[in-house]
């Protein structure tokens, strides 16, 4: 005969751990979600009227933690309790096994373990989000914060400090926050070769500052932010490059952008947008600047082997006649010159005259020019304000990279040298006429390289590395630095997914746990019966949590640690399971 099954019994069981359920949960998720939002009020980084507002948005995060506890303690509860009025006895005596009697436990496990791992990848994300925004929208009190507190305000390039700081009222069209700085100090940093160690390339110093803030949305898909105008009083400064001190009436700073972290932390992220970040890695800043600078030093000799692709094709009895073709980097106009083969020599790179006349050159102006072009070219003569035709005794060229690894810039220089213009005679003859700040007009291998994705860009740097190719010494540390910051943000993204899932499962372990634990010891105190699921409970967070920063570190280890802490319990669970079977 088949044993109908005990629907009152897991109606009640089911009810029972609902009810403990909620209440513990509801004062252990708002207990949590206030203490988090000390740390930011005593910072000063959060006005009090923000915090009802701050500690809601904390709920949901929250959950993912106090969740799996409060499971594990409502199925502890219920079952102690059902256990000890005798229940289990009479359920036992009715043919009902512990199997059944443990299926609501079961049941609240696998839809509260559903429950997070949606809470998890896809609600806590968004929600933390949402709360550091609260925290960093007033950025310029968090400032404030800083200067009262004796720390240096750091944004872009630029480090200040100042005596005071007084946030006013009122700010002008346009922008957010305006702020005044008394006794201030700007430096100016560049790259450093020496960890830890400043390389102070400006400095200047003013009795009064005022600074304005405004958020700026990006639709390129960079990350969004403020930006920062500061401008300094009577200002006493060493300008970059200068050994002397200069005194200026006034100086403005900017802008400055500071970008919002969130695109940076994967803990910001949705699994979604985890999985676009793992196929796009240079979507954020951090990976970003690093493949700019590999690849603008990849460039480098591409730059010298297309130019004398072009010009080596005019060597010999089959040349082409092409021309070699210019842009310019600022500005609008062409440059474009005709030679015979390429020699390398100690200042560059000297392209062989094209006939008895020289190099042929050919210069053609920016269709709209101002009284500013001529320093947006690098070129020292105005008087080359429209199309001309020269020709140059010799022509040299160099390759120019700035190796700054968030801004670099790969340009080219044109030296003419003895040039004139073709409706001249020999006395109109130049020395020297520099173009400054030039880029091949075509198949520029920068733009090329740029556009590549970032793991091809890296398997071309390590295929020269292994070549030995020329200039290979020039890219094994930004090649390196890429892929260190590339697997570590690798690594990042999977502790992450990892730790997700691990948290939703601990759920279904604690009340497995739990249940368990009450169904076995009968004369137990409550008490004492959830000590002994609190422990591997409490374990298992641990462990979770010990795991993704150690995974995030390391890679594989930090993962093994992390399942550790779901393994653990899951035995300990079996464990009981047995011993409950075999009573």
């Amino acid at each position: 005969m088949r044993t109908r099954r005990p629907l009152t019994l897991w109606k009640l069981l089911l009810i029972e751990q609902l009810r403990l359920l909620a209440l513990t949960v509801s004062i252990v998720v708002v207990v949590i979600a206030f203490a988090t939002a000390i740390d930011p009020i005593s910072d000063g980084k959060l006005a009090l009227l923000d915090v009802p507002k701050y500690v809601l948005l904390a709920i949901p995060p929250m959950l993912a933690y106090a969740l799996p506890f409060s499971a594990g303690f409502a199925s502890t509860l219920a079952y102690h309790r059902f256990n000890q009025d005798n229940e289990t006895i009479g359920a036992y005596a009715s043919g009902i096994g512990h199997r059944a009697m443990l299926a609501p436990a079961l049941a609240v496990g696998i839809a509260l373990t559903l429950f997070l791992a949606v809470l998890n990848d896809q609600v806590n994300p968004r929600f933390v989000r949402e709360m550091q925004r609260l925290i960093t929208r007033d950025l310029v009190r968090m400032i404030a914060r800083s200067v009262e507190t004796g720390n240096p305000v750091v944004a872009g390039g630029w480090v200040l400090t100042a005596d005071k700081a007084y946030v006013l009222p009122n700010p002008p069209p346009g922008y957010t926050d305006q702020a005044r700085l008394t006794r201030v100090v700007a430096l100016e940093l560049g790259r450093s070769d020496i960890p830890d160690a400043l390389n102070v390339v400006a400095v200047g110093s003013s009795s009064q500052a005022d600074l304005w803030l405004r958020r700026v949305s990006r639709s390129d898909g960079a990350a969004d932010g403020s930006e920062a105008i500061i401008e300094l009083g009577r200002t006493v400064a060493q300008p970059r490059g200068d050994v002397s001190l200069a005194f200026a009436e006034s100086a403005t700073l900017g802008p400055i952008f500071m970008p919002d972290s969130f695109r940076e932390e994967p803990e910001f992220l949705t699994g979604t947008e985890l999985a676009g970040l793992r196929r796009s890695p240079d979507s954020i800043d951090s990976i970003a600047f690093r493949k700019r600078y590999l690849a603008h030093a990849l460039a480098e000799p591409l730059v010298v082997e297309a130019i004398r692709e072009v010009v080596d094709a005019n060597v010999g009895p089959n040349a082409t006649g092409e021309w070699l073709r210019f842009g310019f980097l600022k500005g609008g106009g062409r440059i474009q010159l005709l030679g015979r083969g390429l020699r390398p020599t100690p200042e560059g790179w000297e392209i062989l005259p094209w006939d008895a006349d020289g190099v042929r050159v050919e210069y053609i102006a920016p269709r709209n020019t101002d009284d500013g072009w001529s320093a947006d070219h690098g070129i020292d003569d105005r008087a080359l304000r429209r199309d001309v035709r020269l020709r140059a005794r010799s022509a040299l060229i160099r390759v120019n990279l700035v190796r700054d690894e968030r801004q670099p810039e790969l340009t080219i220089s044109l030296e003419l040298r003895r040039t004139v213009e073709d409706t001249l005679d020999g006395a109109g003859e130049r020395e020297r006429l520099v173009f400054a700040s030039l880029a091949l007009a075509e198949d520029d291998p920068v733009a090329r390289l740029e556009s590549v994705p970032v793991e091809d860009l890296l398997a071309e740097a390590r295929r020269r590395i292994a070549a030995q190719e020329p200039g290979f010494e020039q890219i094994i540390r930004p090649a390196g630095d890429l892929e260190n910051r590339l697997h570590r943000l690798y690594r990042q993204i999977t502790s992450k997914s990892h730790e997700r899932i691990a948290l939703a499962l601990s759920c279904l372990t604690m009340v497995a746990t739990g249940s368990l634990a009450a169904l076995r010891l009968r004369a137990g105190s409550p008490l004492a019966v959830y000590g002994l699921s609190f422990l591997p409970a409490l374990f298992s967070l641990i462990m979770i949590n010990g795991g993704q920063h150690y995974a995030h570190r390391t890679g594989l280890e930090g993962l093994f640690i992390m399942w550790l802490g779901v393994a653990v319990p899951a035995i300990v669970a079996l464990i009981l399971y047995r011993s409950v079977a075999r009573h």
